[in-house]
Protein backbone atom coordinates (compact mmCIF):
# COMPACT_ATOMS: atom_id res chain seq x y z
CA UNK A 1 0.00 0.00 0.00
CA UNK A 2 1.20 3.79 -0.96
CA UNK A 3 0.93 6.50 1.21
CA UNK A 4 1.37 10.05 0.26
CA UNK A 5 0.99 13.08 2.36
CA UNK A 6 0.69 16.92 2.03
CA UNK A 7 2.25 19.22 4.90
CA UNK A 8 0.58 22.40 6.11
CA UNK A 9 2.74 25.30 7.32
CA UNK A 10 3.39 23.85 10.27
CA UNK A 11 5.22 20.69 8.75
CA UNK A 12 2.46 18.24 9.75
CA UNK A 13 1.63 15.62 7.01
CA UNK A 14 -1.64 14.91 6.03
CA UNK A 15 -1.46 11.38 4.87
CA UNK A 16 -3.91 9.71 2.21
CA UNK A 17 -4.00 6.48 0.80
CA UNK A 18 -3.04 7.01 -3.00
CA UNK A 19 -5.54 4.14 -4.23
CA UNK A 20 -8.66 6.08 -2.77
CA UNK A 21 -7.02 9.65 -2.22
CA UNK A 22 -8.73 9.54 0.71
CA UNK A 23 -7.24 11.01 4.39
CA UNK A 24 -6.14 8.44 6.33
CA UNK A 25 -7.02 9.03 10.54
CA UNK A 26 -4.45 7.08 13.21
CA UNK A 27 -2.39 5.46 10.42
CA UNK A 28 0.13 3.13 12.12
CA UNK A 29 3.11 1.58 10.14
CA UNK A 30 3.66 -1.87 9.32
CA UNK A 31 7.32 -3.23 10.34
CA UNK A 32 9.43 -1.80 6.94
CA UNK A 33 12.09 0.72 6.22
CA UNK A 34 10.37 4.09 4.81
CA UNK A 35 11.71 7.27 2.65
CA UNK A 36 10.76 10.61 3.73
CA UNK A 37 10.98 13.09 0.86
CA UNK A 38 10.51 16.70 0.52
CA UNK A 39 9.49 17.14 -2.62
CA UNK A 40 9.07 21.04 -2.21
CA UNK A 41 10.33 23.74 0.15
CA UNK A 42 8.84 26.45 1.29
CA UNK A 43 9.50 29.84 -0.11
CA UNK A 44 13.38 31.15 1.60
CA UNK A 45 14.28 27.79 2.25
CA UNK A 46 16.76 24.51 0.37
CA UNK A 47 14.80 21.60 -0.45
CA UNK A 48 15.97 18.68 1.06
CA UNK A 49 19.22 17.15 -1.05
CA UNK A 50 18.24 13.42 -0.81
CA UNK A 51 14.86 11.48 1.04
CA UNK A 52 15.01 10.44 4.85
CA UNK A 53 14.91 6.78 5.46
CA UNK A 54 13.47 5.53 8.64
CA UNK A 55 12.97 2.24 9.53
CA UNK A 56 9.91 0.45 12.02
CA UNK A 57 10.38 -2.42 13.81
CA UNK A 58 7.64 -4.65 15.16
CA UNK A 59 7.30 -3.64 18.56
CA UNK A 60 6.23 -0.26 16.10
CA UNK A 61 9.88 1.44 17.53
CA UNK A 62 11.15 4.13 14.89
CA UNK A 63 15.26 4.41 14.50
CA UNK A 64 16.88 7.40 11.59
CA UNK A 65 19.18 6.66 9.43
CA UNK A 66 20.80 9.31 9.95
CA UNK A 67 21.44 10.82 13.61
CA UNK A 68 21.49 14.34 12.09
CA UNK A 69 17.25 14.13 12.46
CA UNK A 70 15.77 13.32 15.81
CA UNK A 71 12.92 10.92 16.08
CA UNK A 72 10.07 10.68 18.62
CA UNK A 73 6.85 8.68 18.60
CA UNK A 74 3.38 9.56 20.66
CA UNK A 75 1.27 6.82 19.94
CA UNK A 76 0.66 6.63 15.96
CA UNK A 77 2.27 10.08 15.59
CA UNK A 78 5.91 9.80 14.28
CA UNK A 79 8.01 13.38 14.28
CA UNK A 80 11.08 13.89 12.71
CA UNK A 81 13.09 16.30 13.40
CA UNK A 82 14.58 18.16 10.39
CA UNK A 83 16.04 21.96 10.74
CA UNK A 84 15.18 23.68 7.68
CA UNK A 85 18.27 25.56 5.63
CA UNK A 86 17.44 29.44 4.89
CA UNK A 87 18.38 29.69 1.32
CA UNK A 88 21.32 32.41 1.11
CA UNK A 89 20.52 36.10 -0.29
CA UNK A 90 22.34 37.03 -3.40
CA UNK A 91 24.34 40.73 -2.92
CA UNK A 92 22.23 43.49 -4.97
CA UNK A 93 24.30 44.28 -7.94
CA UNK A 94 24.76 47.90 -8.70
CA UNK A 95 24.03 49.12 -5.13
CA UNK A 96 25.24 52.16 -3.09
CA UNK A 97 28.66 50.62 -3.48
CA UNK A 98 29.23 50.82 -6.85
CA UNK A 99 27.78 54.85 -6.56
CA UNK A 100 30.87 55.77 -5.52
CA UNK A 101 33.27 54.64 -7.96
CA UNK A 102 31.06 55.75 -10.82
CA UNK A 103 31.42 59.31 -9.17
CA UNK A 104 35.43 59.28 -8.63
CA UNK A 105 35.67 57.36 -12.12
CA UNK A 106 33.33 60.39 -13.77
CA UNK A 107 35.60 62.66 -11.59
CA UNK A 108 38.96 61.80 -13.11
CA UNK A 109 37.34 61.67 -16.77
CA UNK A 110 36.39 65.38 -16.38
CA UNK A 111 39.60 66.19 -15.14
CA UNK A 112 41.50 64.74 -17.57
CA UNK A 113 38.89 66.36 -20.46
CA UNK A 114 39.63 69.59 -18.65
CA UNK A 115 43.68 69.42 -18.93
CA UNK A 116 43.35 68.72 -22.56
CA UNK A 117 41.55 71.41 -23.14
CA UNK A 118 43.85 73.51 -21.50
CA UNK A 119 46.77 71.78 -22.84
CA UNK A 120 45.41 72.56 -26.17
CA UNK A 121 44.58 76.03 -25.81
CA UNK A 122 48.13 77.03 -24.05
CA UNK A 123 49.85 75.30 -27.17
CA UNK A 124 47.87 77.57 -29.62
CA UNK A 125 48.61 80.66 -27.22
CA UNK A 126 52.30 79.95 -27.88
CA UNK A 127 51.54 79.53 -31.80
Amino acid sequence: MLYTGQSDGYGVVQWKQTDTDEPVAGLQLPEGIYLLEETDAPDGYIKLAAPIEFAVDASGKVTVADDAYAVSTDGNVITISVPNQSSYELPESGGAGTTMLYVLGSALVLSAAMALVCDSRRRKAKN
